[in-house]
């Protein structure tokens, strides 16, 4: 029973930082597109698009590496403290309007995401038992896919309902990255 509570905590957490993700790219293209006009619309889609996946080329290895010298769990925690982190950052960068500071800060929050990744596949053999972890693999896939298309329609929409308040819509982020925290400190112990 503690192993399923912990998978969950887990798939809770990893959801999280996958919703945080795509809500959070979209934030920031369209604060963007709102700051520097319509006519910046491509180069600024260009660059948040590199941006955001630079993190995951060049350092999901050295993080595989990380999540096998450090105890998983403790990984997860350190990224998860990062995204929140982060974020706070983020609520700043937009706030003030600073063009840099925003890709900064998404370059950032895909980091955190590209160091997490690693050690949330790692984790599964020493908290789910051995005859469930295709199973676990399925769900966290399920989750994951799931958070990034639920993540494409969230970005859209609180920029819609919040008359583009894209300050109140990163403090969302916020939050449930804080969520996504709490639950981060509900997985089990590993070595």
């Amino acid at each position: 029973m503690r192993r399923i509570f912990s998978f969950t905590a887990l798939n809770v957490t990893q959801t999280l930082v996958t919703l945080v993700d795509s809500v959070f790219r979209l934030i920031v293209v369209f604060s963007l597109i709102d700051l520097m006009g319509q006519e910046c619309c491509n180069q600024i889609l260009s660059l948040s698009g590199v941006l955001f996946i630079l993190p995951f080329l060049f350092f999901s290895t050295p993080a595989g590496h990380l999540a096998d010298k450090f105890s998983k769990r403790d990984v997860l925690i350190w990224t998860m403290w990062a995204e929140v982190i982060f974020l706070f950052i983020a609520i700043f960068a937009i706030w003030m309007h600073n063009v840099f500071s925003s890709y900064l800060s998404l370059f950032l929050v895909a980091l955190q995401a590209a160091i997490f990744s690693p050690a949330k596949y790692a984790i599964l053999p020493e908290i789910v038992p051995e005859d469930d972890i295709s199973r676990a693999n399925g769900h966290m896939t399920l989750a994951t896919y799931m958070a990034v298309i639920m993540g494409t329609f969230f970005g859209s929409f609180l920029a819609e309902i919040s008359g583009r308040n894209y300050v109140f819509s990163t403090i969302l982020c916020f939050i449930a990255s804080i969520i996504g925290l709490i639950f981060s400190y509900l997985i089990e112990k590993t070595p």
